[in-house]
């Protein structure tokens, strides 16, 4: 059965009951302290899941030493990952306890995020899990990354500016993803004065329906020219940018999104920071949403701030109309409800899906090996073989 599957309905069960409790904050409370642990519980016990085992397995058992690793030119994961990965291998952590470490600081990271939501904690981390599942459960670089971004972002709004330093130059050496957002972090910051109307949100509704016959590829990887990037990085950006489809499922949900974040705008005036910096990610899903792939490595690190914002802005206090808040509300709840029920469909036309259940606690009947070559010869198939016919196709999700 879907691993995945099974983590998606399980949480959106304590949605409903979070749905039920309404108006008993308490109850909602700890409805939200059971989902949370559930997710966590289940995202951490996974063992050898998925299919980028097929590089990160062989990648830490051939570990040795954290100073002569660095130096070791077979290794070409960004140094800071292969530092980090070496010590914990040079203390005896297993590859599956590497893999349940950085399960477990990304939730810190969200716990300490979830902290500024008032209600509905548990529609956020169903959103969240339902849009990151792959960061969560097999982008191990990449969540380190988003990780201290988060923890960049909540040092900042307590004005530690060192840990802010720290936390950029380490998400860095994890994923190069981590230097273009903080580039973009940079330039929204710089603009945060700047106002946005509801005609932003509608601006934005209307470009990613025009996206559907104008794509903006050939415009982007020019911008992407003129960044201050290596030739592989470039090279890298221009591949995701060739691999995208005009139309997706996920098209629905941001324009949706868009739509009643302009409906319910903010007009308070007291943070136009916060206000610009969401319209920007906003407007960041909006342009590269043709481009699955490349979205796909931008979109973990704001999608978290992403859905407190739109949940604060739909529990303001001023709203009166709140016939669209509930609809849209429901819409959300049904389309990833419909993306869960189109899994089995989706590993159905796989000939080698990887999206099987493996748990830690199968330890218990088979060696560490045994699970191992299990898991890394269907991971390998599927690259051979699934990856191949899914980029020719262009799109996943």
């Amino acid at each position: 059965m879907s691993y995945i599957l099974i983590l998606l309905i399980v949480t959106f069960a304590f949605v409903i009951a979070e749905c039920l409790a309404t108006g008993h904050e308490r109850l909602q409370r700890q409805i939200y302290y059971l989902a949370f642990a559930w997710v966590v519980i289940w995202c951490t016990a996974k063992y050898a899941y998925g299919s980028d085992i097929h590089t990160y397995i062989p990648f830490y058992e051939s570990l040795r030493h954290p100073i002569g690793d660095l130096s070791n030119p077979d290794l070409y994961f960004e140094k800071g990952f292969v530092f980090f990965c070496s010590c914990l291998k040079s203390i005896g952590f297993t590859f599956w306890g590497m893999t349940a470490l950085v399960s477990l600081l990304y939730f810190t990271a969200i716990a300490l995020l979830w902290r500024q939501l008032k209600t509905y904690k548990t529609i956020g981390l169903f959103a969240l899990v339902c849009l990151d599942y792959n960061l969560i459960l097999m982008e191990f670089r990449q969540c380190i990354a988003v990780t201290l971004f988060i923890f960049l972002i909540l040092a900042f709004q307590q004005k530690r500016y060192v840990w802010c330093v720290v936390c950029a130059a380490l998400a860095i050496t994890m994923h190069k993803s981590a230097f273009i957002i903080l580039i973009c972090a940079a330039g929204f910051y710089l603009f945060r004065k700047l106002p946005v109307t509801k005609r932003g949100y509608l601006l934005l509704t209307v470009m990613i329906m025009m996206l559907m016959f104008a794509p903006l590829q050939p415009l982007l990887a020019k911008i992407a020219s003129f960044l201050p990037i290596s030739g592989s990085v470039l090279r890298s950006l221009e591949h995701h940018l060739l691999v995208g489809k005009t139309f997706q499922k996920v098209f629905i949900l941001y324009a949706a999104t868009m739509l009643i974040l302009a409906y319910y705008k903010r007009n308070d005036t007291t943070n136009k920071t916060l206000h610009w910096i969401m319209w920007c990610c906003g407007a960041v899903l909006v342009c590269l949403y043709p481009y699955w792939f490349l979205l796909n490595r931008l979109r973990s690190y704001f999608v978290p701030f992403l859905i407190i914002y739109i949940i604060g802005t739909l529990q303001g206090k001023d709203i009166r109309d709140v016939l669209p808040r509930q609809l849209y509300t429901v819409f959300v709840m049904l389309y990833f409800l419909w993306v869960a029920i189109s899994i089995p469909k989706t590993n159905s036309g796989l000939k080698y899906p990887t999206d099987t259940i493996s748990l830690v606690f199968e330890r218990a009947k088979h060696s560490e090996q045994e699970l191992h070559n299990r898991q890394l010869k269907q991971a390998a198939l599927y690259w051979e073989y699934d990856y191949k016919v899914m980029i020719s196709k262009g799109v996943t999700q």
